[in-house]
């Protein structure tokens, strides 16, 4: 009779196979969890910027409360790196509408590059807002860009 300390455990090789499978899935659970992070964030300090532009009637005046406001309220989102954020701000479509983007570069992120692997470029986030001359802000639009740049 054989003395069963012996055999080969098949829970070792089991272990093998499925650590780097698991691995992998709660690395990119991980970083989708930052990715939609950094995204709210980034719709949170858009829409904050809105309400602090709508005060101003001039496009000038607006643009330099949002650039302002976004230097001032960064720090509170911690998600956001200041280098990779962009702002965009102009007139879109009737005169009395004015846009605030905030662009966010996701490209040298974990996330864009597991993306890579399946398939998906999104480099850019965004968050933007419309604000209607007396009116307060109309609606935070946040979307996922694949355009190379702002």
């Amino acid at each position: 009779m054989r003395d069963r300390s012996d055999a080969p455990q098949p829970i070792f090789g089991e272990a093998a196979l499925l650590a780097p499978v698991l691995l992998l899935i709660m690395l990119t659970l991980s970083s989708y969890g930052h990715a939609v992070a950094v995204h709210l964030s980034l719709r949170n300090l858009a829409a904050e910027t809105a309400r602090a532009a709508a005060a101003r009637e001039a496009d000038g005046q607006r643009e330099r409360l949002a650039r302002a406001h976004v230097a001032r309220r960064l720090g509170a989102h911690s998600m956001l790196d200041p280098a990779r954020l962009t702002i965009r701000t102009g007139r879109v479509g009737a005169p009395a509408r004015f846009e605030i983007a905030l662009v966010y570069d996701f490209s040298d992120s974990l996330f864009h590059r597991l993306g890579s692997l399946i398939g998906l470029h999104t480099p850019l986030l965004e968050g933007r807002v419309v604000v209607e001359s007396g009116t307060r802000p109309m609606a935070v639009a946040g979307r996922l860009s694949s355009s190379a740049g702002p």
